[in-house]
C-alpha cells in the first residue's frame, strides 16, 4: 500500500470537499427546489361529526412567484392539486415573493400610516399572473386564503382584489362555514402577524360555538399559535406556512434558519396546550433560492374523529 503524506492528504481531503459542496449546492439550486412532495396527514378534529370524517384540505403556502418560481412551475402544482380529490383549498399566504417596496419603507420609518403600503406595478404583474392559475385548482368547496407578510410589504390592495376577483375568499379577521350533510367546520383567518391584525373575537363573532362547531384558524405565521386568543378561542387547529421547513435541514442539526420565535414551528404537525398547528413547507424560496433535505410541499390533511 502506497502510503502519503500530509499534504497530498490535505489535498485529496480538499478536494473532496469541494466536490461535495458543488454537488450539494448544484442539487440545492437546481433540483429539489422544483421536486414537489405530497404528503398526507391525518389530524383528530374533537367534535368531527360524520358526515365531514375524511374532509380533505389541501394546503398550499408560500409559492413566492417574483423569485425562481416559472409559470410552468406553478402550472405543475395545479395540475398536482387538482388530482388530489380537495374537499377545500388553503393558501397560507406568500402567494408572490418580492422585496420591500419603497412607500412601505418609508411609512414604517417615518412611522407616517396615512403613505399606506403603496402601489407597486411589479407586484401586480405577478399577482395577475399567480392569482388567475392559482384559481384553478379544483375543490368541492373552492379556496380560502389569507395574506402573508410579502403581499403586505408589496401591494396588499392588489393582492386583495385579484383573490376577491378570481373567487379566492380571503379571510382577514373572518370566518367561513364549510357545510357537509347539515354538519360545518368553522374557518376564520387573521392579517398577518407581523404586518396585520389578528382579532379572532370578530372572526367567529356570530357563528356556532366551538362545542357546536369545530373552529379551525388560518395564520401565515405560525408563532400565532402561542398567542392566547388562540386558545380562548376554541380551535383545536391552525393552518400555517411563512417558514418553508427552513429550506435547509442538516442532519443532527436541524433547520437552523427559522424566521420564527417558537422553533418547534419549523414544519409539519405539532401538538399543543390547546390542540395541533399544522406548518406547510411551501412551495417556494426566499433568497438564495434553495432547499436541501426540506421538499417543497402539497399537504393534504385529512380530518378525523379522536
Amino acid at each position: 500500500m502506497t502510503k502519503i503524506n500530509r499534504r497530498e492528504f490535505l489535498k485529496i481531503t480538499l478536494i473532496t470537499a469541494s466536490a461535495a459542496v458543488l454537488v450539494t449546492s448544484g442539487y440545492g439550486f437546481m433540483i429539489e427546489p422544483s421536486w414537489i412532495e405530497i404528503t398526507h396527514t391525518s389530524v383528530p378534529i374533537p367534535g368531527l361529526k360524520p358526515s365531514l370524517e375524511g374532509f380533505r384540505l389541501v394546503v398550499i403556502g408560500d409559492i413566492h412567484v417574483g423569485t425562481w418560481i416559472s409559470q410552468s412551475h406553478l402550472q405543475n402544482v395545479v395540475d398536482l392539486v387538482n388530482q388530489l380529490d380537495a374537499d377545500l383549498i388553503v393558501h397560507t399566504g406568500d402567494f408572490v415573493g418580492m422585496r420591500k417596496t419603497i412607500p412601505y419603507i418609508m411609512a414604517k420609518v417615518t412611522r407616517d400610516e396615512s403613505l399606506g403600503f403603496g402601489h407597486s406595478p411589479e407586484a401586480e404583474e405577478l399577482f395577475s399572473t399567480c392569482i388567475p392559475l392559482v384559481a384553478k385548482m379544483k375543490s368541492k368547496h373552492g379556496a380560502i386564503a389569507v395574506l402573508g407578510n410579502h403581499e403586505y410589504w408589496v401591494d396588499p390592495a392588489a393582492a386583495r382584489k385579484y383573490l376577491r376577483d378570481y373567487g379566492i375568499n380571503l379571510l382577514e379577521n373572518k370566518s367561513q362555514l364549510v357545510t357537509v350533510d347539515g354538519a360545518s367546520l368553522n374557518f376564520a383567518g387573521v392579517g398577518d402577524l407581523w404586518e396585520g391584525t389578528q382579532d379572532l373575537n370578530s372572526a367567529f363573532a356570530g357563528t356556532p360555538s366551538p362545542y357546536e362547531v369545530p373552529r379551525i384558524v388560518i395564520s401565515h405565521n405560525p408563532d400565532f399559535a402561542d398567542d392566547p386568543q388562540v386558545a380562548r378561542s376554541g380551535a383545536v387547529l391552525m393552518l400555517s406556512g411563512h417558514t418553508h421547513g427552513g429550506q435547509v435541514t442538516l442532519p443532527g442539526i436541524g433547520s437552523p434558519l427559522l424566521p420564527i420565535h417558537n422553533k418547534r414551528y419549523a414544519s409539519g404537525l405539532v401538538d399543543t396546550d390547546w390542540g395541533y398547528v399544522y406548518i406547510s413547507k411551501g412551495i417556494g424560496c426566499t433568497q438564495p433560492a434553495i432547499r436541501i433535505g426540506t421538499r417543497p410541499e402539497i399537504a393534504v390533511l385529512e380530518l378525523t374523529a379522536p
